[in-house]
């Protein structure tokens, strides 16, 4: 039996598409998984913008709180719960959903520092209050370093040498990534 000229052109053009489709299939698994990094990366992003808001607070509320220290007035509770609630809101981002214990102790470490800073302020010790201050940074600097190199599966951020950048606060340094191109 013959086969014609035009049924062998279809039969050349379908076999020619085979290997089409299989590196169109394998591109597309491609983009699909760098969609997936990217959105990891945003949400490490997210929580390292929201992180670096609690360090703003807490430097500011560490030169109100030294201040009632010496004067002897007490923590605004108002202060110290809007930080603790900001603790609170970034709390399972960073320590994604549990999975992740040494940032989950951080955190916990931290509202101890917070809480030992009320105790302090209460008894009117301003230099105590100032370490505690401190220890809290330290940690919330170090926590932010942590979300910020923390391995896969969920690696929040990119730590590649092109995307680095170095963030100073308050003296401490803390590498992290932004989004490359």
């Amino acid at each position: 039996m013959r086969i014609t000229v035009g049924r062998k052109l279809l039969l050349i053009a379908l076999v020619s598409l085979v290997p089409l489709m299989l590196s169109s299939g394998l591109w597309f698994e491609e983009i699909h998984a760098r969609v997936a990094q990217l959105q990891r990366e945003r949400t490490g992003l997210l929580a390292h913008r929201e992180l670096r808001r609690v360090m703003g607070a807490m430097a500011a509320q560490r030169e109100g709180g030294v201040r009632n220290a010496l004067e002897g007035k007490p923590l605004d509770p108002a202060d110290a719960a809007t930080l603790q609630r900001m603790i609170g809101d970034v709390e399972a981002a960073v320590a994604r959903g549990g999975t992740d214990a040494e940032a989950a102790t951080v955190v916990a470490a931290m509202r101890g520092d917070l809480d030992s800073v009320a105790r302090a302020i209460a008894d009117g010790n301003a230099g105590e209050a100032w370490l505690e201050y401190s220890e809290a940074l330290a940690r919330l600097a170090a926590l932010m370093s942590h979300v910020a190199t923390s391995p896969s599966p969920f690696s929040v951020m990119n730590t590649s040498v092109r995307g680095r950048f170095i963030a100073r606060m308050r003296g401490t340094v803390c590498i992290t990534s932004l989004m490359s191109s």
